[in-house]
């Protein structure tokens, strides 16, 4: 249960960091209307970080109340790897289009390759997983 609380003030934190970061100190683009790389990738670590972490928060939340049961431990873990992954891949879509890159099929790629990613990840854990129970 502290491992809901203690991610939940992780994700408010976050949160708090990424609106002092857009609406205070961070401009996208300076007096001359050019985009400011490296502001765009402070906001782009910090955005990954807090969308993330409300993602994870909830999918571990649904992933405990539906499908553990009571006495299982919830997977805190599970939840923050995929939070991470699905907001990736949701600002790597939202910088292509800022790029200019506005193709279907482009956004398909990438999310394509974020299921790729996530599959691959599950079937290491699982095959890990696999090899602990016959040692």
């Amino acid at each position: 249960m502290f491992k809901f609380f203690y991610l939940t003030i992780f994700c408010i934190i976050s949160f708090g960091i990424l609106y002092y970061l857009i609406a205070i100190v961070l401009t996208p683009y300076d007096s001359q209307n050019i985009l400011q790389i490296n502001n765009l990738i402070i906001v782009d670590i910090v955005t990954i970080i807090a969308t993330g972490s409300l993602i994870g928060l909830i999918h571990s939340f649904i992933d405990k109340l539906f499908v553990l049961k009571f006495y299982q431990k919830p997977r805190i873990f599970l939840g923050l790897r995929r939070g991470i992954l699905i907001s990736t891949t949701l600002v790597v879509m939202l910088n292509m289009k800022l790029f200019g890159f506005i193709d279907w099929y482009y956004f398909g790629l990438v999310a394509l390759l974020g299921v790729l990613i996530e599959i691959l990840l599950s079937s290491i854990k699982k095959k890990n997983i696999e090899e602990k129970k016959v040692d």
